[in-house]
């Protein structure tokens, strides 16, 4: 009877943190959304001068910030990354950890991504494809950069890299990375990409279809930008919280300390 009242009890206990880590869950994915909505409305800062670029180690959740992803149809899908100065400078530290880069080889380095974002505003696209390498290729599209005038600029230059199967939650795809190169001046020598520039695209055609990656800025004229405004930061938060509970339910389970019950 004792140890029946004992499951009893320690069974209501798992619904108890079964409810919570459900609640933490359903919390974890309104607060998601939120977070990207307001980030949508109140938009990026870009960083104008690379020396104001501050170094970071935290290369995914910068590349989170700053990409776009959309499905072109026809199992094709795209995301963008606009390699803004801080994204740029935070990869090459993740490279040359990654890599295990000398001080001298990573200095190269950094010198040379400095050289290309003074005279470039620079895209990295990963393009996909579940079937076929061919479909990634940047060249099978019409690449313009858009600016809040509606001017369009094409790519300087294009670096197309390689095809290579990878393995994702949905399965194996084909995915190849492509860096685009635009001008960082118009015709009239005046800076795309300013303080006042409310927003910019790139536009990706193919026959009829168009498909736009825009990137909103913040204008400093705004309301001040509220916490959601880190949504990768709060995200990964949520996620290790959620993994903590997790942890603490399996820890805690009841069989545990029935077993514990039944060797006294």
């Amino acid at each position: 009877m004792k140890i029946k009242k004992m499951r009893e009890k320690l069974t209501l206990r798992k619904d108890i943190r079964i409810g919570k880590l459900v609640l933490c869950i359903i919390l974890l994915w309104v607060g998601s959304f939120v977070a990207q909505a307001q980030e949508a409305e109140e938009g990026l800062v870009p960083t104008l001068k690379i020396e104001e670029a501050k170094p970071s180690s935290d290369y995914f959740g910068l590349e989170i910030k700053w990409s776009i992803e959309k499905d072109l149809g026809s199992g094709i899908s795209a995301k963008i990354t606009y390699m803004d100065p801080e994204v740029y400078l935070a990869y090459v530290n993740y490279l040359a950890k990654k890599r295990n880069f000398s001080p001298q080889k990573k200095e190269e380095k950094t010198k040379e991504v400095i050289n290309l974002l003074k005279e470039f505003l620079i895209f990295k696209v990963l393009l996909k494809h579940n079937d076929n390498p061919d479909y990634t290729k940047i060249t099978n599209w019409k690449v313009f950069l858009v600016d809040d005038e509606g001017n369009k600029y094409s790519p300087k230059k294009f670096n197309e890299g390689k095809a290579e199967l990878r393995r994702g939650f949905a399965g194996p795809y084909y995915g190849r990375i492509s860096y685009l190169y635009f001008s960082k001046t118009n015709p009239d020598g005046k800076p795309i990409l300013g303080e006042n520039t409310r927003w910019m695209k790139i536009q990706l055609s193919q026959s009829s279809q168009t498909n736009e990656f825009k990137w909103e800025f913040f204008q400093q004229g705004k309301i001040q930008r509220s916490p959601f405004y880190f949504y990768p930061y709060l995200k990964i938060s949520l996620v290790l919280l959620l993994i903590f509970l997790i942890f603490l339910v399996w820890i805690t389970r009841p069989g545990k300390y029935i077993r514990n019950i039944k060797s006294i």
